[in-house]
């Protein structure tokens, strides 16, 4: 029997792929009527609690008191409100009041939404069909992208889910939805304990996930400024490939000096000995999901944001896949659609064609059934990278360039290598390499995901030399830490990840008596890698041993999300476990209150931090000072001149007596460069010890930084390729690390690289600076 359908599209790029299918906006297919009609993404939302409470609103509406917690969700009617986060409220109501016209007349509204892992096409097109008070049949399709193929076959396979509150998606979305506006109340309830212990952060975002992650940062950063570097030396062979040999058991010394003697006494050169080689094979990995494209783009200095935006374009111009899937593989007739195209997208990100000798996608690669299948390039193939980026930018090309040569990659064969192991004649030093036989996948993906180290082949013999080492800095916690963890212990999903870091890495505008402001992110990108902004770390200080900052409630949380989905679990049980939370979490809040005072690296995040409008007035207004003895005197003097805090090495140089250069800012916001010394002076009959200007520098006066350097004490240019090293860059630098930093070359042109401290000689002078290592 036929029916008159109207089919609610997410967006109108889909309706426009549902007409191309099709063959028009209205029409008959196989025997049903249709008509498109088209969403803008969330039309309909939450209201704040504030809005929603229909008994005790006035526990709703105050800041103050901690005793009015936790929440009830019986005190909240749960209606919703035009999203204006999605247009005007004029474009959402006349978008509503759209689709609700296309139905009349219908028997069955087809929910056409993307079909997203976590429910939310579902949602999205439900809080419609329930705004329009709809009454008759429903239907759902899912479809793995918008080619007409997919968009046919899901219509022609559509479920009938009349019964919204039978269908497991639906339900993991309003447990969801529930779950996360009931957590709002984390944020107040942290908001209030800063407040009441003179702190004022402009927001917070306590919830699963983001909670998770902010704890995350905040530790891994903690051990990184907790790190202290332990030197050790010994003897080690190298020969003239660079191959080095060690053994275990091997002496260790605390100095240069020591290692270098035993040198001196060790045998010469010894004769490089092939102990054995075995040849072994290694397949390319699995296609990226949306977590992994992240992490691989952050390495080029994309943002999470810029992902997220660009793929989206992308995908509605069916260049690329569907954005959030979990898969990792595709079915067979996924690849058949790709199989043709091979040799055109290979051409487009200039791969050798002949590099695909296979022609087959392994088994490992493929999956019976799959919602989405990994990300891919889709079926609309450019010409060339050039085009790519003309339309979708940097970010765009290096998006397509990633999905293209992964997918390429699993059709070039296993990279071949023998692992070599050799030794030296009469010792027990010994050496492990791999030697590439044939690159297989890594002549395509190799250059994007480097993670192993090969070489060329031992050579004939090798010299002993002293070996540095220290025990392992802790790693920065950058996009790639941060998701491996997420990975490993199964929280969230590639796509739930990277959204998440783009929300909480993003600035939020707000507004307040007229006037709109943006209010920082929980976490800024810093030299690619995330470092918690002043909210952050009141977030962290406040959540800490908290549940909602724990992985593994994390993790159980989205597994009740999952077991709803199932039908295994109740869906108002399991968004009910916010209120045990927050009885859980609210005295450990408030106790870690207390702490928010203590902690070194909030202090000095608060002082750097520019007072907004509205701010209260607490402690990070109060001036700090510097004392000590100075010309035999104990002095006490401010630590911040012009928006600059002396740092512990220049408060020390200046009660020597010492000229310091430092990098202010003037009323006005404009930066500038002084040199100065601490002076007695006076101010309205008023002395006072301070810091005095004793005039402006300009580029061509140097400013050193000084300190111990593998055991020696030196003073080096502060300033390279007109980048000035910070206080943690010249620690680094001096414990003899490798940093990334942005520099500006003689043409003017801006440049990323690698440098390190090490000895050079110039007209005849030796000396220690910042040295070139690699571009970046």
């Amino acid at each position: 029997m036929s029916e008159r359908l109207l089919i609610l599209a997410e967006k109108p790029s889909a309706a426009q792929h549902f007409k191309e299918a099709l063959g028009g906006m209205s029409g008959v297919f196989e025997g049903d009527q249709y008509e498109i009609a088209a969403s803008r993404g969330h039309l309909l939302t939450l209201p704040h609690p504030n809005d929603m409470a229909i008994r005790n609103k006035e526990k709703y509406e105050n800041w103050k008191d901690l005793r009015l917690f936790p929440w009830e969700a019986s005190d909240l009617s749960w209606e919703k409100t035009y999203n204006t986060g999605s247009g005007s409220l004029k474009d959402v109501k006349a978008t509503l009041s759209k689709i609700k016209q296309a139905a009349v007349g219908k028997d069955a509204i087809v929910i056409a939404t993307d079909n997203d892992p976590t429910g939310e096409g579902d949602g999205l097109g439900w809080e419609i069909v329930n705004w329009m008070k709809w009454k008759k049949k429903v239907y759902r399709i899912r479809f793995a992208d918008e080619s007409a193929k997919n968009l046919k076959q899901a219509l022609r396979e559509k479920t009938d889910v009349t019964d919204q509150m039978a269908q497991g998606e639906y339900l993991e979305f309003l447990a969801r939805e529930r779950f996360d506006l009931m957590s709002m109340q984390l944020s107040r309830i942290a908001t209030i304990v800063a407040r009441n212990n003179n702190f004022d952060p402009d927001r917070l975002g306590f919830g699963r996930l983001k909670s998770t992650i902010i704890d995350l940062v905040y530790e891994q950063t903690k051990k990184r400024d907790e790190y202290v570097k332990k030197p050790f030396f010994e003897v080690r062979f190298k020969d003239e490939n660079g191959n080095v040999f060690s053994k275990k058991e091997a002496k260790k010394f605390e100095s240069r000096q020591e290692a270098e003697n035993a040198v001196s006494k060790a045998p010469g050169s010894r004769e490089v000995n092939i102990l054995e080689s075995t040849e072994k094979r290694q397949g390319a990995p699995l296609l990226p999901d949306l977590g992994r494209l992240s992490v691989l783009m952050s390495k080029k200095g994309f943002k999470p944001k810029d992902v997220i935006s660009t793929y989206q374009k992308m995908y509605e111009d069916r260049v690329v896949s569907y954005p959030r899937t979990e898969d990792k593989k595709v079915t067979p007739e996924q690849f058949e659609e790709l199989r043709p195209l091979a040799g055109k997208i290979a051409k487009c990100v200039g791969v050798d064609p002949g590099l695909l000798e296979l022609g087959e996608m392994p088994n490992r690669f493929l999956v019976p059934a799959a919602d989405h299948g990994a990300n891919r390039p889709g079926p609309n193939v450019p010409e060339n990278l050039s085009e790519v980026r003309k339309k979708y930018g940097e970010a765009g090309e290096y998006i397509y360039s990633i999905v293209s040569r992964a997918f390429l990659a699993s059709l070039a064969g296993d990279c071949v290598y023998d692992q070599v192991k050799a030794g030296l004649v009469g010792t027990d030093y010994t050496a492990t390499i791999k030697v590439i036989k044939k690159p297989g996948y890594r002549a395509i993906f190799g250059d994007l995901d480097k993670d192993e180290k090969t070489a060329k082949a031992f050579g004939k013999t090798a010299s002993p030399f002293a070996f540095e080492g220290s025990n392992s800095k802790p790693k920065a916690p950058d996009q790639e830490f941060v998701i491996k963890f997420l990975e490993k212990n199964s929280i969230g999903t590639g796509a739930t990840r990277v959204s998440t870091l783009a929300d909480i890495s993003t600035p939020k505008k707000s507004r307040k008596n007229g006037k709109t402001r943006m209010l920082d992110p929980l976490v800024k990108i810093e030299k690619k890698s995330f470092a918690l902004t002043y909210e952050g770390e009141v977030q962290a200080i406040l959540g800490k041993g908290t549940e909602i900052a724990s992985a593994e409630t994390t993790k159980q949380l989205l597994s009740d999300m999952q077991a709803v989905k199932e039908g295994k679990l109740n869906w108002q049980e399991a968004s009910g476990k916010i209120t045990t939370i927050v009885m859980n979490d609210l005295p450990i809040i408030a106790k870690n209150g207390e702490k928010l005072a203590s902690d070194k690296r909030l202090m000095e995040l608060g002082e750097k931090k520019k007072p907004a409008f509205g701010r209260r007035k607490n402690m990070f207004e109060e001036k700090e000072k510097a004392t000590g003895t100075f010309n035999g005197e104990e002095v006490s003097f401010n630590r911040v001149w012009s928006q600059h805090r002396f740092t512990d090495a220049e408060v020390e140089r200046l009660l020597a007596g010492e000229t310091i250069v430092i990098e202010a800012k003037g009323k006005s916001g404009k930066e500038f460069k002084c040199k100065g010394k601490l002076e007695k002076q006076e101010y309205n009959g008023h002395e006072f010890y301070g810091f005095n200007n004793l005039g402006f520098v300009d580029g061509d006066d140097k400013e050193y930084a000084e300190g111990k350097w593998k055991g020696e004490d030196i003073r080096f240019n502060r300033t390279w390729a007109k980048h000035r090293f910070s206080d943690k860059e010249v620690e680094e630098l001096l414990d003899g690390q490798t940093i990334v930093v942005d520099g500006i070359g003689k043409s003017g042109k801006n440049f990323t690289a690698e440098v390190m401290l090490d000895r050079q000689e110039y007209n005849g002078r030796s000396f220690v600076g910042a040295k070139l290592v690699d571009f970046v």
